[in-house]
């Protein structure tokens, strides 16, 4: 256990789910929501306090736990997530060309073209047309402009 962390008390767990391109979306969403909806119903079974569970993702896992919790704020027989701790998550596919994207575009860890190329293959099990993608050319002009009032530079 990582030193800043053995002086709390808690519980952790971690669900592996199916993963891309040999299991396509949505299988990875729908496995983890089956998981976390199950952890949800029995945590007290766990010894966890359901008043108390955070849920928490890194990159593709971040944009699950943001999926699912839209599925899950619905369900009145399960107790409420409390937080969420998403670890470079990928949120939005609108728009290639935000400033994050401009600014983040040759970093080593990600590069943009490889945000584009995973991502479709995440969607759609293959990477053809990804280079389309990475220039907003999978959007048509008339969603662009009706999203554009809620993914837009001008927000940030």
């Amino acid at each position: 256990m990582p030193m800043h962390l053995k002086y709390f008390l808690f519980t952790h767990c971690w669900f592996r789910y199916p993963l891309a391109p040999e299991h396509p979306y949505p299988a990875q969403q729908r496995s983890c929501y089956v998981a976390v909806s199950y952890f949800l119903k029995h945590a007290v079974d766990f010894g966890v306090d359901p008043q108390r569970i955070v849920l928490g993702g890194d990159s593709i896992g971040g944009s699950i736990v943001v999926a699912i919790s839209q599925q899950l704020v619905l369900r009145q027989d399960l107790p409420q997530v409390r937080a969420h701790v998403l670890v470079f998550p990928f949120l939005q596919a609108l728009d290639y060309n935000l400033p994050s994207y401009q600014q983040n575009q040759w970093v080593p860890f990600l590069l943009k073209t490889d945000v584009g190329h995973f991502g479709k293959i995440y969607v759609t099990g293959n990477s053809l047309g990804a280079d389309a993608v990475m220039l907003n050319a999978h959007v048509p002009e008339k969603l662009r402009i009706k999203y554009q009032k809620w993914i837009s530079a001008e927000h940030i």
